[in-house]
């Protein structure tokens, strides 16, 4: 299994590792396996990297906020949740890796029909407008990437 691992805070092309990680392994009985298909590069990662977040775990550790993939696998007492059901990756569980396992009783699945043919479509987890003390009034382009401490 892979994941984007912190080694040390600073520059992101130094310090940002890809990395083989050990296998999550199967699920307690109220818990899943989540195969991560997308999780965003987003303002958490960027200030952590840079030493700049509040909290700073040490490194090395897995990065990652948020991110949403499907179900892989599901222990025995997880009723609400399928293999190939979609599910959010938990609020900084490490989203920036191939798996992720968790606590299955909170999570539900963030689809919803959206017409009477059947389809679904995804509900984000977050909005798509940077808050304005997050982005560069600069460069137009979304969130300001943080300076780490020293530069």
């Amino acid at each position: 299994m892979k994941g984007l691992q912190l080694t040390a805070y600073g520059d992101p092309s130094e310090v940002v590792k890809l990395v083989d990680v050990r296998e999550v392994g199967a699920p307690g009985p109220d818990e899943v396996v989540i195969d991560v298909e997308a999780s965003p590069v987003e303002p958490t990662g960027l200030y952590t990297i840079a030493e700049v977040y509040g909290y700073l775990p040490p490194p090395p550790h897995l990065l990652g906020a948020q991110g949403v993939g499907r179900v892989s696998a599901a222990g025995r007492d997880v009723r609400h949740l399928r293999e190939g059901d979609r599910a959010l990756v938990p609020v900084l569980g490490n989203a920036w890796a191939s798996q992720v396992k968790t606590s299955a009783p909170w999570l539900r699945p963030p689809c919803e029909p959206t017409s009477g043919d059947g389809s679904r479509r995804l509900r984000p987890p977050t909005g798509t407008v940077s808050p304005p003390e997050l982005s560069d009034p600069y460069s137009g382009a979304g969130p300001a990437v943080p300076k780490p401490r020293g530069s």
